[in-house]
């Protein structure tokens, strides 16, 4: 019986190293080594696998080459889709994954693809809850990183994406990657690096334009994102930086025009916003930026519930625009330790509309309106103190909104 057993294992020995065959010489074909057997296409003297049909543990394709005298250079599409008998991938020539193509690979715990890959199509490595390594993870010739691309596959690593122009929705969806440097993206896709609890630096495009819906949201050891001067943004979705606790700068957007429910809320850690063009802002905005002391804006029809809820103690909100809001919300304009913050308002321009917005207005202010610790040197238009309000509404005189960018 240990004679049989010792045999066995030699001759799975010798099949596992055996050389890799080619059916037949033409397109579609088979490629096996003895342990592995893929479904194959020859093109262009390369070959793709359209299927993985047998095989277990590592499947190494590094001497494909040299036994068959052609290169396997891409999985296409579901490839390997839910094949939970492959522990590794060793491919040292493939420059294309497709999409879906090792998708829900449960075993799946290594990747290795050439340093000049192009693409990684959409889903290819979703819901691959074991892979923990993808190398290279330095990868110049990438051009396309694909919606859920890593979704949910607990890589780690540090990720350069020179060439990358977008970072689709959900691509690195709570993975484990410690860094993105990606020096030409100027896309964020929604979702594209939420729930991180390990990435502290992400690097993109000075031209960044636009930001999605929960593009980092959660990612609470995030320290530095590059550029915090967005001069080409134009949008940033809902919850875009919600609760990215370690998120340190100023935040710089002359041409953003609105600002999502909770884009920023809980980025406890920014100390202000120069957003001098915003016409709106939506509920929760701003809340719990609580070292966040200056927030430029132009204007806003109506200020939602919480938008400006916990900021910092003696904050200032600069108003630029003509006309004020309509409605404000409860819990709004109020620090974090129920102090309160300074609305400064251009020239007191629309002060009747202001004043009807007020608790009290002048004459009828109190002592302590006007005394309490903070209070404005600049004329009192009124004050807010209900509903978890607390602030001094103020007419501001400065003529050149200029002086208020924040550097």
């Amino acid at each position: 019986m240990k004679l049989l057993l010792t045999s066995l294992f030699a001759l799975l020995s010798i099949a596992a190293n055996a050389a890799w065959t080619l059916d037949s010489p033409t397109s579609p074909t088979t490629l096996t080594d003895g342990n592995w057997q893929l479904s194959v296409s020859l093109k262009n003297n390369s070959l793709t696998v359209t299927k993985v049909t047998a095989g277990v543990d590592t499947l190494d394709l590094t001497s494909v080459e040299n036994d068959t005298g052609y290169p396997v250079t891409a999985f296409g599409s579901s490839a390997c889709t839910s094949y939970t008998a492959i522990t590794n991938l060793i491919a040292p020539s493939v420059t294309s994954l497709g999409y879906y193509s090792f998708k829900a690979c449960s075993s799946l715990t290594n990747v290795v693809v050439s340093k000049n890959i192009t693409t990684i199509g959409d889903e290819a490595f979703y819901n691959s809850s074991s892979l923990q390594r993808f190398s290279p993870t330095t990868l110049p010739e990438l051009t396309y990183i694909g919606g859920r691309a890593f979704r949910l596959a607990p890589i780690v690593g540090d990720f350069k994406l020179e060439k990358i122009q977008t970072i689709n929705s959900f691509a690195f969806y709570e993975t484990k990657i410690t860094s993105c440097y990606a020096p030409n993206t100027t896309v964020l896709g929604g979702y594209a690096f939420a729930v991180q609890k390990a990435i502290t630096n992400i690097t993109l495009s000075p031209a960044l334009k636009t930001i999605n819906s929960d593009a980092m949201n959660g990612c609470t050891a995030l320290k530095t994102f590059y550029p915090l001067n967005w001069t080409n943004v134009t949008y940033i979705g809902n919850y875009a930086f919600s609760a990215c606790l370690a998120l340190k700068g100023d935040i710089t957007a002359p041409l953003l025009t609105s600002v999502g429910s909770q884009s920023f809320s809980s980025c406890a850690s920014i100390t202000s916003f120069n957003l001098p063009n915003v016409k709106s802002i939506a509920s929760y905005s701003f809340s719990n930026c609580k070292s966040a002391t200056n927030f430029v804006i132009h204007s806003s029809p109506t200020i939602s519930v919480a938008a400006f809820y916990c900021i910092a103690p003696g904050a200032n909100i600069w108003w630029l625009g003509d006309t004020a809001p309509t409605s404000i919300s409860e819990a709004n304009f109020i620090a974090h330790d129920s102090s309160w913050v300074t609305i400064h308002v251009s020239r007191g321009k629309d002060k009747e509309n202001w004043q009807a917005l007020c608790t009290r207005i002048p004459p009828n202010l109190t002592e302590s309106d006007r005394t309490q610790a903070g209070a404005p040197k600049e004329p009192i238009i009124g004050v807010l103190n209900s509903n978890r309000r607390n602030a001094w509404i103020t007419r501001w005189s400065n003529k050149d909104p200029s002086i208020l960018i924040v550097r």
